[in-house]
């Protein structure tokens, strides 16, 4: 399944560079940088679990679980992941924005309140 694993990241690499987007894998995990932003990723696959064996079954994980949440793409029946790249690097680009909201608002001492409008943030202090 490596040689499926490595297209999908070569497609998904095509479509940012064509997006205006770089690669970075320095430090830390893969990431997508957006606008100065970084949006991490990575691509997995699914282990049988009484065979311990791959399953063939592929995700494409885009974000981070404990900040700014992520977004995940899995093979589907008829619609695999290699389908959804275009998706995913719209995505980034969501994902970029919230991020860098959330990192603008720290930055001007503000709390942002995820289930509001940016437009309704409160002073950290109030």
């Amino acid at each position: 399944m490596l040689p499926r694993a490595l297209g999908v990241l070569d497609l998904l690499l095509l479509a940012a560079e064509q997006a205006g987007f770089s690669v970075s894998s320095t430090e830390g995990p893969a990431t997508l940088v957006v606008e100065g932003e970084r949006v991490p990723f990575s691509i997995v696959e699914e282990i049988g679990r009484k065979t311990s064996a791959p399953s063939g079954r592929l995700t494409i994980v885009l974000g981070e679980m404990y900040s700014g949440g992520q977004r995940l793409w899995t093979d589907k029946p008829f619609y695999p992941v290699e389908s959804r790249i275009a998706d995913l690097v719209a995505e980034a680009r969501v994902h970029e924005r919230r991020s860098g909201n959330d990192a603008s608002a720290e930055r001007k001492g503000l709390r942002y309140d995820t289930q509001k409008n940016p437009s309704e943030c409160s002073a950290a202090n109030g």
